[in-house]
């Protein structure tokens, strides 16, 4: 596999759902074509075997329990468990331009005392592309299922087609444009679709050891109750490097992401439309332990400002994951 196959490859496997939820972006993002700790794997994958399968053990500590999908929150901080498990099947022969990947994602979060935001997602994922020479062309479809504390939550349906081009060893573009629906159960009036138009940029620094990635989303989202529609902008920037360590290959990520949305008509609590600024700050370090599996530790920083009270608030979050591939 030359370099540019490489670089394809590794890109093509950790790139994000244009458009992903509050709710399931709560969870580190998986899925197929989306697991980004899968990435650094995928050149090597591709001459293995087709079938790929991951579990994640760990816990986690919040310090202001909240679902944004629904501006609701603890107010309080609480410890919870983690359990991951995904399982994938890529079709890549080495002699085809074309790459298709469906997978299968289960996440739940267990609490200790706020039982009430237990979440469980379902993700069904399916991603497909094809190296048309000048360009990339695929689509990525997203299904998943939520359950809030055993109950039906929410639904989410994505389908996102996208272009990418890889230029020279230093510089991958992808664009994309998302059709969401959500749809609430017990919630009629936040069922919503959006459109959604995003695009990404991969500096390689170093290769692989050292890149930067910069992204960019815009969000038109119409909800059934006016003051849920609104539009938003999101920017992010992250920055990943590979440390040897001894006889490991650590990997570091340091993230940055700020959003700013502007609601249409006045929410009848605060009587004036929403504005909402949400910034993150995350770093992440995954230390391998053997060839399948690792540990990776995180923090992150949330600040939520908003005119709406239930919204606006900041928290930090710890996590330690044990991940094992297969």
């Amino acid at each position: 596999m030359n370099i540019r196959q490489t670089l394809v490859a590794f890109v093509l496997g950790i790139a994000l759902p244009a458009g992903a939820s509050e709710t399931v972006t709560t969870a580190p993002q998986q899925g197929a074509g989306n697991d980004e700790r899968a990435g650094g794997q995928a050149a090597a994958a591709a001459a293995a075997s087709p079938w790929s399968a991951r579990i994640g053990l760990g816990g986690r500590y919040d310090s202001n329990v909240a679902i944004l999908d629904i501006d609701t929150r603890a107010g309080a901080g609480d410890w919870y468990a983690q359990i991951e498990f995904g399982g994938a099947y890529t079709w890549n022969p080495d002699d085809s331009d074309s790459r298709v990947r469906v997978g299968y994602d289960l996440t739940q979060s267990l609490y200790n005392d706020f039982d009430d935001f237990n979440l469980r997602t379902h993700r069904g994922a399916l991603d497909a592309s094809h190296d048309l020479g000048v360009f990339t062309g695929g689509f990525l479809g997203n299904f998943v299922h939520a359950s809030l504390d055993d109950s039906k939550f929410l639904v989410f349906r994505q389908y996102s087609p996208y272009v990418s081009r890889l230029f020279g060893s230093r510089l991958f573009l992808r664009g994309a444009y998302a059709y969401t629906e959500k749809d609430f159960a017990g919630n009629p009036l936040r069922d919503s679709d959006a459109h959604q138009f995003s695009g990404d940029a991969f500096v390689f620094l170093d290769g692989l050891n050292t890149y930067l990635v910069f992204g960019y989303r815009h969000d038109r989202e119409s909800a059934v109750a006016d003051w849920f529609d609104y539009v938003g902008n999101r920017y992010s920037a992250q920055l990943v490097r590979r440390i040897q360590v001894g006889e490991r290959r650590v990997v570091t990520r340091a993230r940055v992401r700020h959003e700013r949305r502007s609601y249409d008509a006045p929410d009848p609590s605060i009587e004036a439309p929403r504005r909402d600024r949400r910034t993150r700050f995350e770093g992440i370090v995954e230390v391998p332990l053997g060839e399948r599996t690792g540990l990776t530790a995180s923090w992150e920083y949330a600040d939520n400002d908003s005119n709406l009270p239930a919204v606006d608030f900041s928290k930090h979050v710890v996590s330690l994951m044990f991940n094992a591939r297969f």
